[in-house]
């Protein structure tokens, strides 16, 4: 059971049924996409004032960063009071969050969206995508979950490190999640944490659903 007085990374896997799984894995395998590229967006590989806010320049972890474009698209924002009427509810997720942890909690959608990473046989296998942080604020009601659309390699990195308001000077790795269709892991949504991009199977998809928790 997930308890969230504990400020750890869960990993869940068959996180939702089977037949569920098997529905978005379909939706979202066979859908078209919106190419994420551009400089106004924090999680743009090629936003590279955001990179050297978070992590100091000469932190060793530079070395491996190596990231291409992906496809992207927004379900849920619930800041911008925009919900798309898309197959991937946040708040489906979010029922199956309360059912791992016996509905002790109340959950809130902030928000949702499916990023599609294609293979890249060319990047390095000790290279990932850029360390980032969902929330640049403290908060322990804050969280972050990723949801594994499909099988692929291109594992999930999560780090010790919390963001506080200074560049990093260098990363530690937590944990590593290999991604596996049904396979959910949540963490506080402080901790840095980044993807990596497939360079055997033809595409990477997840879901990334940020809530707090009340």
């Amino acid at each position: 059971m997930i308890d969230f007085n504990k400020r750890e990374v869960f990993t869940v896997d068959n996180f939702i049924p089977e037949l569920y799984q098997d529905f978005l894995y379909e939706k979202y395998t066979y859908r078209s996409w919106w190419r994420l590229e551009g400089l106004n967006i924090p999680t743009s590989y090629k936003n590279i004032d955001d990179q050297n806010r978070l992590i100091d320049p000469n932190n060793p972890i530079k070395n491996n960063i190596e990231e291409s474009y992906q496809f992207s698209f927004g379900s849920y924002d619930g800041p911008q009071n925009v919900f798309e009427n898309e197959d991937l509810n946040p708040f489906h997720l979010i029922h199956y969050l309360q059912i791992q942890t016996n509905f002790q909690y109340i959950f809130s959608p902030i928000r949702c969206k499916i990023n599609f990473q294609p293979f890249n046989s060319n990047f390095k296998k000790t290279s990932h995508n850029s360390p980032h942080v969902d929330y640049d604020t403290f908060d322990f009601k804050r969280w972050t979950m990723i949801y594994y659309i499909n099988d692929s390699d291109g594992d999930t990195l999560i780090f010790n490190e919390t963001w506080e308001g200074v560049p990093i000077k260098n990363f530690t790795i937590d944990k590593k999640i290999s991604p596996k269709r049904g396979r959910a892991v949540i963490f506080p949504g402080d901790r840095f944490h980044c993807g990596t991009t497939p360079i055997i199977s033809k595409a990477r998809i997840v879901a990334n659903i940020n809530f707090t928790l009340n």
